[in-house]
């Protein structure tokens, strides 16, 4: 239901792995599909937070100079 996929997406509750894999069908994905786009995901998370970090050490070497 869009009050299920409404919860799931905004982390008010977790899903089970019969709810992905039902959504995954829905889709018309596959667990492989998942996997890449997860990983994917997780990257990009990693380097924005790798690019706030060099941009917060930059901030601090520009109050000191």
């Amino acid at each position: 239901s869009r009050l299920h996929l409404y919860r799931l997406e905004n982390c008010r509750e977790s899903p089970t792995l019969p709810t992905i894999a039902n959504i995954l069908k829905a889709l018309g994905k596959n667990w492989i599909d998942f996997g890449k786009a997860m990983e994917k995901a997780v990257l990009a998370e990693q380097l924005a937070q790798t690019e706030r970090l060099v941009a917060e050490e930059q901030s601090s070497w520009k109050s000191i100079r």
